[in-house]
């Protein structure tokens, strides 16, 4: 209870503006004990409704809900080979309004991937279609275009080497596939509409600083390749994350460190880097690399203190990006760690640092969203933030409490809360209240939100005994 005065004590002195708050409509619950779920998430939605996947005891459940956010149906997916062997579920991807279950099965040094239909019905489709097939590992990263008419599959394993690029219409029916050799881990894959694939990864400790991460273009014709190094003699990039524009144009941006620290022993960020690259010429870029504000890292450090004398931005880990106004870009990093605690280990998901870039790269503003939660359960069914923009204004809506998969806490301190941040880097902050809510253990989970349209999102609410999705408008 004290935390929960300190951080509304905070709202007011620092931050007296009220955000405006979204709608929200609700679906009947659904009698379930949700802490017992884990990677609660939306697979995808069509003219009719929408998709949905949550996983217990390693069992996958498909849900199907109307656009009155009812329930239809739940099925226990039990992915098979075209021999009837039992393969491990992938993922659950919606093509031109088709969704399909992915499985992947290894055997005779191969990874095999294969996709089955599952119709409205909640019925299985009788035949398993072999995607692809590689000997280069039993890791695969998929990417599936805006309009839902290409399907991305990169097969590699996860320390790196060769991997199987292949593209794929939204019949299934393979557009192209190549092999090739990446410098690195797979960070990020992304296809556009017209079928042209990026992968964006992640070279190793001991590469230089010039060429920290590459850009793999992948022609939509037949896979032609090119590639990009990217990196500063002076900065190495950290992380990195890669965003696709609607002008199809390519954006990667994230934090950096100083070119001879040791990446091995987890660097403090110093800044953001930004590249903008044309997809049809990738032309060598001069990426933008800028410092935090020192006055921003003065005040954040003296308000939020480093546990044991470490460095706490080097827990940052970015999301995301989101896309803002023209050509705009936010980067948003949380403060995420584990730590031992009477031994067992507590997931920390605490402070959002938010960085918002001009169109040519340079910070608009930099400010922090000061946030505890802690929880013994990683974040395969947690989650404490989403973020998207409407126009030029940030919104993000985000959890602060401990322990949010007990269903005990007192309801007020479950309830999220909704910061607007402007274009100047005002904060405008509120409690989430829901339609109908007052008074009941209910709460929403941030990470689950998945959107329908610019101004629309499916969500997620939990309760006690009970789970329901609806929809929030802005």
């Amino acid at each position: 209870m004290l935390q929960f005065k300190q951080i509304i004590l905070f709202f007011f002195l620092a931050l007296p503006a009220a955000a405006q708050q979204p709608a929200f409509t609700w679906g009947p619950a659904i009698n379930y004990e949700s802490g017992k779920l884990d990677h609660m998430q939306v697979a995808g939605v069509n003219g009719t409704g929408f998709y949905t996947t949550y996983e217990e005891d390693y069992q996958v459940t498909l849900e199907r809900y109307n656009n009155q956010n009812q329930r239809l149906w739940a099925v226990a997916l039990l992915p098979k080979t075209p021999e009837g062997q039992t393969s491990r579920f992938l993922g659950a991807v919606l093509l031109h309004k088709k969704l399909y279950i992915l499985s992947t099965f290894y055997g005779g040094g191969h990874t095999s991937v294969y996709a089955q239909r599952i119709h409205e019905s909640g019925n299985y489709d009788p035949e398993i279609i072999p995607l692809v097939s590689s000997t280069y590992g039993n890791s695969v990263t998929l990417g599936v275009a805006p309009d839902k008419n290409a399907l991305l599959l990169v097969q590699t394993d996860v320390t790196g080497g060769p991997a199987t690029v292949t593209l794929f219409s939204h019949d299934l029916h393979s557009r192209w596939s190549r092999d090739f050799t990446p410098d690195g881990t797979v960070q990020e894959v992304a296809v556009q509409s017209d079928g042209t694939a990026f992968i964006l990864t992640r070279a190793g400790a001991t590469a230089a600083s010039t060429a920290a991460f590459h850009l793999y273009r992948f022609g939509r014709e037949n896979g032609e390749l090119a590639t990009i190094a990217l990196g500063q003699g002076q900065y190495r990039p950290l992380q990195a994350r890669l965003h696709l524009t609607p002008g199809q144009d390519v954006m990667v941006a994230g934090y950096f460190v100083r070119a001879l620290s040791v990446v091995t022993q987890n660097p403090e960020p110093l800044g953001t880097f930004y590249y903008h690259l044309d997809s049809t010429t990738m032309q060598n870029p001069a990426g933008v690399y800028t410092l935090f504000d020192p006055a921003f890292l003065r005040n954040y450090k003296r308000y939020r203190a480093d546990r044991n004398h470490n460095q706490r931005l080097r827990s940052l880990q970015l999301g995301p990006l989101v896309p803002t106004g023209e050509n705009g870009l936010a980067l948003l990093g949380e403060v995420t760690f584990a730590e031992a605690v009477s031994g067992s280990v507590s997931f920390n998901f605490e402070d959002i640092i938010i960085t918002s870039l001009q169109p040519d790269g340079t910070p608009r503003y930099v400010t922090s969203i000061n946030k505890e939660q802690h929880t013994t359960r990683d974040n395969s069914s947690l989650g404490s933030y989403f973020a998207t923009a409407i126009g030029d204004t940030l919104q993000i809506v985000y959890l602060s409490f401990d322990n949010n998969d007990t269903p005990a806490v007192a309801a007020k301190q479950k309830m999220p809360v909704l910061v607007s941040i402007t274009p100047d880097g005002r904060q405008q902050v509120s409690l989430l209240r829901y339609a109908g809510a007052t008074g009941t253990q209910f709460y929403l989970r941030p990470a689950t939100t998945f959107p329908v349209s610019e101004r629309e999102f499916i969500v997620l609410g939990i309760g006690d005994g009970y789970y329901k999705y609806g929809r929030m408008r802005f």
